[in-house]
């Protein structure tokens, strides 16, 4: 059991149990955790947490004992979305909370990934005078291969003066990393905030630099209908009196007729109807905007989400690749 409590006295039902892992937390988690691998079925041997600080954790839950002794269990501070290091000089007091769920995948060698953004989510539109981030992050063995550590891909820095932070959940969907930001103009304090949609390589850096990002998805973006020299399409872009909330991916069902009966040549009992055409189902990008309305002339298809509208912009399937699992001899 975890707790971000000091001491292990302070939660009484704590205080006689067996098997209790006191980590060095001194602010409390803001976040649902995210265990990796999550495929159904699979052992997960690690999971993340994000806190109050902006601070991403890492719960090892792998053991030395073939029992998997969960008294070997730890955690340990995997990386610090607000980094002192001397690039960044943030002090103590600047982190912001990590409220939306981290996005754990692998890259192309297998290593796994974690993307996470750190703001607060329940403020409406901005924050002006505080700073936030979108990091990208692989681990990587260390020198001695005898820990995995966070290696930074990339990461997007957003301007303090409009408050601008991710809203709502990010996606990550064939390679690209999929989110919303909302921000607020100085001059606009009485208004709703701006807000944008945003599609970058989840590793891949930007290729202009250090603190954009991730390399753009130009082909969403102008499928989105973003100007063409914004790394993202405007909210104003989209609809009128919107307000963002994050993007998800959604895939629509796989269609199919049932084709045209025909006699069969290979058996005697008649006719039957051959496989018709079958079209696997298209992937969208969903992108809520509350009760906004849609502009005229939009791409976008608008999809009803209860009293709320969103908008689905649609995307290239994934590419699929053939694998050998094995050979069988056929004799006859």
């Amino acid at each position: 059991m975890a707790t971000s409590r000091q001491e292990r006295d302070e939660v009484p039902p704590f205080r006689d149990a067996l098997v209790f892992t006191e980590p060095p937390l001194d602010v409390p988690f803001t976040v649902q955790p995210v265990a990796s691998p999550s495929t159904p079925g699979a052992v997960a041997d690690r999971v993340f947490i994000g806190d109050q600080d902006g601070t991403l954790w890492r719960l090892n839950l792998t053991s030395n004992d073939a029992d998997g002794d969960p008294k070997d269990w730890t955690m340990d501070l995997f990386f610090d979305g607000f980094p002192g290091d001397g690039t960044f000089d943030h002090d103590y007091d600047d982190g912001q909370p990590i409220e939306t769920p981290p996005i754990i995948s692998v890259d192309r060698f297998g290593s796994l990934t974690v993307a996470f953004s750190t703001g607060r989510q329940e403020i409406i539109g901005g924050e002006p005078g505080v700073k936030n981030y979108v990091w990208s992050l692989t681990e990587k063995p260390s020198a001695d291969r005898q820990q995995l550590l966070p290696a930074s891909n990339w990461y997007k820095e957003f301007d303090d003066t409009e408050g601008q932070r991710v809203i709502g959940t990010m996606a990550l969907f064939s390679s690209n990393l999929y989110f919303t930001t909302m921000g607020l103009k100085p001059e606009d304090t009485c208004g709703n905030g701006s807000g944008g949609v945003w599609a970058m390589h989840y590793t891949d850096p930007h290729a202009d630099g250090v603190g954009l990002g991730g390399r753009v998805d130009r082909t969403t973006l102008d499928e989105i209908g973003a100007a063409s020299t914004d790394d993202y399409a405007r909210l104003e872009a989209l609809a009128t009196g919107g307000a963002l909330s994050g993007a998800t991916v959604s895939q629509e069902p796989t269609c199919a007729n049932a084709g045209f009966p025909g006699d069969d040549e290979y058996f005697s009992y008649g006719a039957h109807n051959a496989l018709g055409n079958v079209q696997g189902g298209a992937f969208k990008l969903i992108i809520p905007i509350g009760k906004g309305q849609p502009l005229s002339g939009s791409p976008a298809q608008v999809v009803t989400l209860g009293e709320a509208r969103g908008l689905g912009f649609g995307l290239q399937s994934p590419a699929i690749s053939t694998r050998v699992d094995s050979w069988a001899a056929i004799v006859e």
